[in-house]
């Protein structure tokens, strides 16, 4: 169904109070993923900001993230490590998460804990569409270190390569 999943790269300003806007395009995906929008339009998104993300934040909506909170609330671990790797990831997904409220005209707050953690002040991020998330980036560490590893990938492999074939391997 079109509009269900968050595809594409797209940057914006940040600024010193942490106002950005979100993508239009990635704005609709959220609209529909929370089922308790208001009649005024007002909507949130889920940023999850946890340890093993390093230096970038990931979003997703409301619904995919409390279909995440249901899959770890019916985890029935069979052992002590089971057990270690529910309670690790309960933290890094539901603990390590915020519901952020997205505004009339499609902007957000980006409190300045997480601005730190992306190592920005203000200025301008990344997003990068994932599908079932996307990604908040600074846009220089997205740069060198995200479009760098792809460009290098591409490098490595036949002058035609299509990443499809890939997909075609996994059926």
């Amino acid at each position: 169904m079109a509009g269900t999943s968050f595809t594409g790269e797209e940057r914006a300003k940040v600024d010193g109070k942490g106002r950005m806007s979100i993508p239009a395009e990635f704005r609709k995906v959220l609209m529909v993923g929370d089922p308790e929008r208001g009649e005024g339009g007002a909507y949130r998104l889920q940023l999850n900001y946890g340890d093993h993300l390093g230096n970038r934040l990931e979003v997703r909506t409301v619904a995919a993230h409390e279909a995440i909170a249901q899959r770890i609330a019916e985890w029935e671990p069979q052992d002590d490590d089971e057990e270690a790797e529910k309670d690790a990831t309960a933290h890094f997904m539901l603990t390590q998460s915020q519901s952020i409220e997205v505004d009339r005209d499609g902007r957000i707050v980006l409190p300045a804990r997480f601005r730190a953690r992306l190592g920005l002040t203000e200025g301008e991020v990344a997003f990068a569409g994932k599908g079932g998330w996307f990604e908040i980036w600074a846009a220089e560490t997205y740069e060198s270190e995200v479009q760098a590893r792809h460009r290098e990938f591409l490098a490595s492999k036949p002058k035609n390569y299509n990443p499809l074939t890939a997909l075609n391997r996994r059926r």
